[in-house]
């Protein structure tokens, strides 16, 4: 018996965007906590300006010591905020 497939909804330009930013500020937070050498085994915490284009607030973030992932958020409302 073959299930019936969910039909493939396109995505809305706004969540298109909103992803294009979310992958942007993880990159960038990425790379900041690297060259911070936090990771597993050394967390942390600190802030930087927020990288998404035309933003001008600043991304606080968290990076857990026990595997590494990473908690961060940005000052303004709708911008970008994520966990791992």
């Amino acid at each position: 018996m073959q299930l019936p497939s969910k039909p493939k909804t396109p995505l809305a330009d706004e969540d298109k965007e909103k992803i294009a930013r979310m992958i942007l500020a993880i990159e960038a937070i990425k790379k900041e906590t690297a060259r911070r050498g936090l990771g597993k085994g050394k967390g942390g915490h600190g802030g930087m300006p927020c990288p998404v284009p035309g933003c001008r607030g600043r991304v606080a973030f968290i990076v857990y010591v026990m595997n590494g992932h990473v908690m961060a958020s940005c000052t303004v409302k709708g911008c970008v905020q994520f966990r791992e």
